[in-house]
């Protein structure tokens, strides 16, 4: 990638105005150009970015109600958000059916609609329309922000769901008065084997199609943090953290039988006298 010098440590200040070279007819220099969000506070790292492929022009997407969510502006001169940097991706030879082929394509296949912060934005676009041109993705960090946020909630939405199964065993044992508090945790580490199968299935799943697309960024390790999750709670439980109940269900359970069958012996020693 070409990009900016920083000297000592600094941020580059806004780049000098495009300049396109002198290009062979039917060649384009493709860009990336990369704006930082306004109005985001203290949130580092939001950036906007839009492809590049004529002098005076941009594509990207965003969200509407109606309609396309693809659109095209000025090129370094988009003033929702400010002008950052510009990546020069190369010259490429191009050809304008097959070029404007693909944006209608695209525009029937990224309504307004259809945006989300962090599993479908602006940069999302602008990778897809990059690959479809060149075979080629932006850097990674311009959508870091966005991957980390949609990272955070696939760690919520998986720990919901293996919680919700967690907690269905937890209570089929407790309303089972034959089982034991090693055969809670026995029950425990299966759960914890099945779910490591089941995440590498789908790990690997998401590798294949990160790499079909092109895609360098490391898909989430839903193996690594499953594995980290049910040993946080194992540990739990060992403490006796999570299954207090449990231990108290199986005393009450314990007390229970004592009491009933201190009254099964006094019946049945009642009924000894009567007969004597």
């Amino acid at each position: 990638w070409d990009t900016l010098v920083e000297e000592d440590g600094e941020e580059p200040g806004i780049p000098e105005p495009y300049v396109p070279p002198d290009l062979d007819e039917g060649e384009y220099e493709i860009r990336v150009n990369v704006y930082k969000l306004k109005g985001i506070g203290g949130m580092v790292g939001g950036y906007h970015s839009a492809i590049a492929i004529f002098p005076k022009e941009e594509w990207s997407f965003g969200a509407c109600e109606k309609g396309t969510g693809v659109y095209r502006c000025n090129s370094e001169g988009n003033t929702q958000y400010s002008f950052y940097k510009r990546h020069i991706v190369g010259r490429f030879k191009l050809d304008m059916g097959q070029f404007r082929s693909l944006i209608r394509r695209l525009m029937a296949e990224w309504p307004g609609n259809s945006y989300n912060l962090t599993e479908r934005n602006c940069n999302h676009f602008s990778s897809e329309l990059l690959w479809n041109l060149v075979k080629r993705r932006p850097p990674e960090y311009i959508n870091e922000l966005s991957e980390n946020l949609c990272r955070s909630s696939q760690q919520s939405k998986m720990a919901g769901e293996h919680w919700q199964e967690f907690s269905a065993e937890h209570e089929k044992k407790l309303v089972d008065a034959e089982h034991s508090l090693r055969d809670v945790e026995d029950c425990y580490r299966s759960l914890w084997g099945a779910a490591m199968v089941r995440e590498k299935k789908r790990l690997e799943a998401d590798k294949k199609k990160a790499e079909a697309s092109g895609n360098s960024s490391k898909p989430f390790d839903r193996v690594a943090w499953v594995d980290q999750w049910y040993s946080n709670a194992y540990a739990a439980i060992e403490k006796g953290i999570t299954v207090d109940a449990v231990r108290e269900r199986l005393k009450q359970v314990h007390a229970e039988r004592i009491t009933e069958n201190m009254k099964n012996a006094s019946l049945a020693n009642h009924e000894a006298d009567e007969d004597v």
